[in-house]
């Protein structure tokens, strides 16, 4: 029998069955986009939990080698709590950069401004620990301009770039009634081997406005976990902190975590009716800001929030970490009169209130 010498035709596909097919592709992509989306936030989400995690676990430890949880900074303007707990963050070459006696502005080694940076000065370090993933990463530079020219001391030091973080400590709701605080007892001496005047006129800061070169010796912590009387597991550490955008990336309130600004490394939570030394009344409402969008009214620099969808996370003074909701009440003031809301009583560790889990 003869085969065919005809050659067969395989046939394409048409226009209409392309158009078909690719409208089906677009159909699936835009059912699993939004779930890959999902995913990719949660993954961020854990993994910056598990940086507040890794935090608490290191202020824990600094509190068993310490017998007291770390000051938010020794004093104004020297080194904070990001860089006392270096070594108990397995960070001990950064930490052995750095002279604790010294302030921030004053560290050994300094860099050329605008860099290149050199790598042995201890301010330039961007820890992965202290930058949420969904924000930023260790790439992602340095601060701006990190010289305190507001303090008669600051004439002649320079402007220190440094280490960032999407964390800061909780100073409660008026700087003092927070896990954290400013360290006490500071002994120290000036360049000349003087020693600092024990107290001044009032208003007056000896420390942060002594002459270039002094040296703190030694300070107190204010607390230990005792003195989070309202317990542990209901008081807040240290969460993430909300930057605007047009402060990014280490302007404001976002320099270093390492330095003088207490905005760039502690926040407020709650409410707090001021009464300044000379009589003025002033109200201040600390909520969490929703987002991580543009500077919503009246949340200026001191409040936390962060980039995770309707929640913000902390590490609690127990070491566990929790997801607030961004609508979680601060409370109101009326008539100079504190009306503290469940993020209040979470912020301040001696209320005498304790809010369950439940509540939040």
């Amino acid at each position: 029998m003869r085969r065919s010498t005809i050659p067969s035709v395989r046939r394409g596909l048409t226009l209409l069955e392309l158009l078909v097919v690719t409208a089906i592709i677009a159909i699936l992509m835009g059912l699993l986009l939004p779930a890959v989306q999902i995913a990719r936030a949660a993954a961020l989400r854990a993994t910056c939990s598990n940086n507040l995690r890794q935090i608490g676990l290191a202020v824990h430890s600094y509190h068993d080698a310490k017998k007291a949880l770390p000051p938010d900074r020794a004093r104004d303007h020297w080194p904070t709590w990001a860089v006392l707990v270096l070594p108990n963050l397995e960070q001990d070459a950064v930490y052995r950069l750095w002279d604790i006696e010294l302030r921030y502005n004053e560290q050994p080694n300094a860099s050329p401004q605008g860099g290149p940076y050199l790598p042995n000065d201890p301010t330039p370090h961007n820890i992965k620990t202290y930058l949420c993933p969904g924000r930023r990463s260790t790439d992602v530079g340095f601060s701006t301009d990190d010289v305190p020219s507001g303090f008669a001391y600051a004439n002649g030091l320079p402007s220190r770039a440094g280490g960032l973080s999407d964390y800061a400590s909780s100073m409660g709701s008026n700087g003092n009634n927070g896990a954290l605080a400013v360290g006490r007892n500071p002994k120290g001496v000036l360049a000349d081997g003087t020693t600092p005047a024990p107290s001044v006129k009032k208003g007056s800061k000896p420390w942060a406005e002594s002459a270039a070169g002094t040296r703190l010796k030694s300070w107190e912590s204010r607390t230990t976990l005792s003195t989070i009387e309202d317990g542990t597991s209901n008081t807040l550490l240290i969460g993430e902190k909300y930057v605007r955008p047009e402060s990014r990336w280490g302007k404001d309130e976002d320099r270093s975590v390492f330095g003088w600004n207490t905005e760039s490394f502690s926040r407020y939570a709650g409410v707090w009716h001021e009464v300044e030394g000379d009589g003025a009344e002033k109200d201040h409402v600390f909520p969490i800001v929703a987002g991580d969008g543009p500077d919503p009214a009246g949340a200026r620099l001191a409040r936390f929030g962060g980039p995770h969808a309707g929640v913000c996370l902390f590490v609690f003074c127990d070491g566990s970490v929790k997801p607030l909701r961004n609508d979680l009440p601060a409370g109101t003031i009326e008539n100079g009169v504190e009306k503290p809301g469940i993020l209040h009583f979470l912020a301040v560790r001696n209320d005498g209130h304790a809010i369950a889990a439940g509540d939040y």
